[in-house]
């Protein structure tokens, strides 16, 4: 080909032109999934007033609730019952999906095996109460039964909506730019195995998702949410929303830490049969968290070199964690420190602690603590494993920070500056001998840019260089 001439792309050979498309295909996505309600269609001629007084009933609500809508379905289910009969409540063939199914009138999916996984995120914590029949004791007597309308009732509105709400998928991620760009792009990015998925029960797909190269991210329910019900998170009832030929095609699965620990994550992995790869987050502050609630203590942090400010759909990826960032805060962008507890329900704090208790049974040194923590995640599927087998295999694991372009830049900045301090600190020990042993052991400081940093560790050698 003649290097002196350009040649347009529309005269390029077909085999290389889709070879530049392939080129350019994004790194992979973290995808997460939002939850839109169906709303009620109106008749445009209705005038505000018409609007507020005809459907004054309609807006009466707890939490968003249509409270009318569930008062209906419970008569609806009063009048099911009946016609099923006693006998139906008592089949022990059926699962309390069916019967909620058959009473409601609203398809659930079958494996939902236990009544409880209906309730979202309301479900109390576990707490592992041993049974009598732990302890060798047996009984003939049947246990008692609770009829499902009973438990549609005390369950409350909220949980009763949760159940039978009518809503679609769609996510703030953004859509690879080749799919718009022309048709001979956007056919080269569905050969790559792009392709709408995550259909809800009563819609049609409406996220653009890669099951070979996207992560799908779900995250946790958030403290100062308005609305929990609207947040699609890793709780159980919103896992098994996701229809189960796309579950089972999920490659890289990103699962958010949270305040009840892992066993939502034991719980949720053998759904996806598929799984290869398995990214526990730690820590993630949302950007649009950032920008509302710090923007008025002066650390606008939000706004990358060109003056765009960055938000939940401009995720960069994530980081591997080390253990520098819990042992000095700074690391890890410490002016979000402070709001850990509000994004992340202490996740942190918890490591930091955890890694605390390491150093000290290892003589101060942190090494392999990630290792350890990840060793104990795969010990835990391996346990669920040998209860619970089938086509599912434990995926490889990573614990890691999520985070945009400019939290990435604040953390990578803080290692080497952590590094920094670490080789500065070796030559000033070089130069003055090693540290006497009650230097070691004494009592330091509290430093509040390291709230979590053990009494017999190399950072008081870092303060005395600073003070």
């Amino acid at each position: 080909m003649d290097l002196t001439s350009f040649h347009l792309f529309s005269k390029l050979p077909s085999e290389l032109r889709n070879e530049i498309w392939v080129a350019a295909l994004p790194q992979p996505r973290l995808v997460q999934i939002q939850e839109e309600e169906a709303t009620p269609d109106f008749d445009e001629e209705d005038d505000d007033d018409d609007m507020t007084s005809d459907n004054e009933d309609f807006f009466d609500s707890d939490y968003g609730v249509d409270r009318t809508k569930n008062e209906n379905i419970i008569e609806l289910a009063k009048k099911n019952m009946a016609s099923l009969g006693a006998d139906a409540l008592n089949d022990p063939a059926k699962t309390c999906a069916d019967l909620l199914a058959e009473i409601t009138g609203y398809k659930t999916d079958r494996m939902l095996q236990r009544f409880r996984y209906i309730w979202s995120e309301r479900r109390p914590w576990d707490r592992n109460q041993k049974q009598l029949e732990d302890y060798g004791f047996t009984t003939v007597r049947t246990k008692p039964s609770i009829p499902p309308l009973l438990l549609l009732e005390v369950g409350g509105l909220e949980a009763l909506h949760d159940a039978t709400r009518e809503s679609y998928f769609w996510s703030r991620t953004p859509i690879p730019a080749l799919l718009h760009t022309c048709r001979e792009s956007r056919h080269a990015m569905q050969l790559c195995g792009y392709e709408l998925a995550f259909a809800a029960e009563k819609s049609e797909p409406r996220i653009w998702f890669n099951f070979k190269h996207d992560v799908l991210y779900l995250t946790s329910g958030r403290w100062g949410s308005e609305r929990n019900v609207d947040v699609f998170d890793t709780g159980p009832w919103n896992i098994y929303q996701l229809p189960r030929k796309d579950r089972g095609r999920i490659e890289k699965l990103a699962f958010e830490d949270r305040w009840e620990g892992q066993h939502h994550l034991v719980d949720a992995v053998p759904r996806f049969r598929r799984l290869k790869e398995l990214l526990w987050v730690v820590y993630h502050i949302p950007a649009d968290y950032e920008a509302r609630y710090l923007g008025k203590y002066k650390y606008d942090t939000s706004n990358d070199e060109w003056g765009h400010i960055e938000t939940e759909a401009d995720l960069w990826g994530y980081l591997e964690c080390d253990s520098m960032e819990f042992i000095d805060s700074k690391v890890i962008a410490g002016y979000l420190s402070g709001y850990c507890g509000d994004c992340m329900g202490g996740s942190c704090e918890m490591y930091s602690r955890g890694l605390k208790g390491y150093r000290r049974r290892n003589g101060g040194s942190s090494e392999g603590y990630f290792t350890l923590k990840t060793t104990e995640l795969l010990f835990k599927l391996r346990e669920h494993k040998m209860i619970h087998p089938g086509s599912w295999s434990i995926p490889t694991t990573k614990i890691v920070f999520v985070l945009t372009k400019k939290q990435a830049g604040l953390i990578l900045d803080g290692r080497e500056r952590f590094v920094q301090k670490m080789r500065e600190v070796e030559i000033f020990e070089n130069e003055q001998g090693p540290r006497s042993y009650d230097r070691f052991f004494g009592p330091r400081r509290r430093s509040l840019d390291a709230p979590f940093v053990d009494e017999c560790e190399v950072l008081d050698d870092m303060m005395a260089m600073e003070y």
